[in-house]
């Protein structure tokens, strides 16, 4: 069927011509978009392409570290309307897409609204429905609504028999091929259909010649702006793997790598993929059994070489690789090697159960505690580790004073983000702790006088320290000493165990500070390491302590305790007696455990 020349479409396919004619990309596009508004011409779609891929070629991409700066750049450049961006915002969200996270991808598709007339829309949206997946209906659902509402928007032609073929494809996909999901697929299709029900328009006369000759003057076409494929064939398993190293925060070098991996029969892949989409809340019953079992079989593989100092039970593997654990270096001669694997760029907390060195490979490293001796704690406070939030020392030497071997962080300016500060107590000969009284008897000053005089001392938010949490002279001298430290501190714990830790077993209390700064909330943690003799400490330890705390200062208090085994009534009666006697000043009753019946 012969179309007639549209007055719309010739002027503004004739601007669009002067327009390349001066070099002017943005006005040319602008015509493009507005010829086509009047006539959806396959021809024209393929114009604005052209025209978009060398405008996008030239545009400053968006360049951020995380997922969520990204997409907080992706946003802004897409709320100012401008169609020139559109088509580098389009790579970036093909990019986001294959990554597989679903928290950013969401948004960008709402705001692809903003750009409804635009072939490119259309297109593109239909590009990410043909992507492969292994992702799950449930946490898929809304962008894969998303991208079928952005192709009715659209309203391009061409996307019909695309849509036809993608249906065809889908009936064979577990999680595409849902009934509702094909229905809502059927009913988008049946929409342009009504809409274009001879086909695609095809140009007049005039308006042929004019989008020829605009056709004809084009330069020659830039590389396509496609984002990057998630795995490269091209590139190497340690090339992907050292990316990952060199970002650890990131999940796009993972998921990168995860291809590679899954391609090569590696199961870190898959477990690469099932604790990304954990840690995003997108995880499934049967995917979170899946990852236990892979750990279950391969973790002894996953740690590498690093399985000579880190035990499987001390193991925390995030996103596919180590995150968290306990290294037990057995020679100072070890440190050297086992502490210089690369494996420990993605290690984010450590417990050092004997010798401790922070390396260089430690990169993504932000807490550390256990058996850090004096030469290295003065290493760390000379060379520093900006990404540091907590820090947990004990004495190497049982008869050092702790407060001596500490001595470096008074003057420590390079952790600037640390926050949480353990420091363990020392000991005498005879394996008693050591506490520094007055000539006449009374507790002196307990924490180190520089503490909070430190550079990082003000920011400091949360103090641990092993103390004598049954003498109530020693918990009267803390008390004393929280009301001179800075608003910063928010809470002081207190526990019996010498370690650095920064659960360690046994009892704790901690302390917190009301909205007025005065430490009246009182947690008492009961942890433990093994079930079999916990309950017997826990009915041992709880009422001293309860006996030593300052009721007067207490308005609040919580014991917490991971025993599922119920205590015997008597036992639960003994403790609420204490609590009667003493602490008549609560302003809500007390909260017990679970076990407490």
């Amino acid at each position: 069927m012969a179309e007639t020349d549209d007055d719309d479409v010739v002027r503004a396919l004739a601007a669009a011509h002067a327009a390349r004619a001066h070099g002017d990309e943005r006005a040319e596009l602008t015509a493009l978009l507005e010829a086509w508004r009047a006539r959806r011409a396959p021809a024209l779609a393929e114009l604005i392409d052209h025209v978009s891929a060398r405008i996008a070629a030239r545009l400053p991409s968006i360049a951020a570290r995380t997922g969520k700066a990204a997409l907080l750049q992706w946003l802004e450049r897409a709320r100012a309307g401008d169609p020139a961006e559109l088509g580098l915002l389009l790579a970036d969200l093909a990019g986001a897409w294959r990554a597989g996270r679903v928290v950013v991808i969401t948004p960008r598709l709402d705001e692809l609204e903003r750009f409804a007339d635009d072939p490119r829309v259309g297109v593109a949206a239909l590009a990410l429905l043909r992507e492969p997946t292994l992702r799950s209906f449930g946490s898929w659902s809304k962008a894969w609504r998303r991208a079928l509402r952005a192709i009715a928007a659209a309203a391009d032609p061409r996307t019909i028999e695309q849509l036809d073929a993608l249906a065809q494809h889908f009936r064979g996909n577990p999680l595409h091929g849902r009934p509702d999901f094909l229905a809502r697929v059927a009913a988008v299709t049946a929409g342009l259909r009504a809409r274009f029900p001879d086909g695609p328009p095809a140009l007049s006369g005039r308006e042929r010649a004019l989008a020829d000759e605009i056709a004809a003057t084009a330069p020659a076409p830039p590389r396509p702006l496609t984002a990057p494929a998630r795995s490269s064939s091209a590139a190497t398993g340690a090339e992907l793997l050292a990316a990952v190293y060199a970002d650890p925060e990131s999940d796009e070098p993972r998921l990168v790598y995860a291809d590679y991996l899954q391609a090569h029969g590696d199961p870190r892949g898959e477990l690469i993929i099932l604790q990304i989409q954990r840690a995003h809340g997108e995880a499934t019953a049967k995917a979170l059994a899946r990852e236990r079992a892979l750990l279950r079989k391969h973790a002894g593989a996953l740690l590498g070489p690093l399985a000579s100092v880190v035990a499987i039970r001390d193991a925390v593997f995030e996103r596919g690789f180590l995150a968290a654990c306990v290294a037990r270096v057995k020679t100072q001669l070890a440190i050297a090697t086992e502490l210089a694997h690369p494996e420990w760029a993605t290690v984010r907390a450590i417990e050092f159960a004997s010798w401790a060195k922070i390396t260089n490979q430690m990169s993504a490293l932000e807490e550390v505690s256990g058996h850090i001796d004096a030469q290295e704690l003065a290493r760390l406070c000379k060379s520093g580790h900006p990404r540091l939030t907590a820090l947990g020392y004990s004495p190497s030497t049982p008869t050092d004073p702790i407060f001596t071997e500490v001595a470096p962080l008074a003057g420590c300016q390079t952790l600037p983000r640390l926050r949480r500060l353990r420091l363990a107590g020392s000991y005498d000969r005879d394996g008693d702790r050591v506490r520094e009284r007055r000539p006449g008897g009374r507790v002196q000053r307990l924490a180190p006088p520089w503490l909070f005089r430190a550079p990082f001392g003000p920011a400091l938010e949360l103090v641990s320290a092993a103390s004598t949490i049954d003498d109530a002279d020693v918990m009267a001298a803390w008390l004393a000493e929280l009301a001179d430290w800075p608003p910063s501190l928010r809470a002081l714990e207190l526990s019996r165990s010498a370690s650095g830790r920064f659960e360690p077993p046994g009892l704790a209390v901690c302390f917190e500070r009301d909205a007025r700064g005065e430490p009246t909330l009182v947690t008492i943690r009961h942890r433990f390491d093994s079930s079999a003799r916990a309950a017997g400490r826990l009915l041992d330890d709880l009422p001293r302590v309860l006996e030593a705390l300052p009721a007067g200062r207490v308005a609040r208090l919580t014991v917490e305790s991971p025993l599922s085994n119920a205590i015997p009534p008597d036992h639960v009666a003994g403790l609420r007696r204490i609590i009667d006697r003493r602490f008549k000043n609560l302003a809500e009753e007390v909260r017990w455990p679970a076990c407490f019946g």
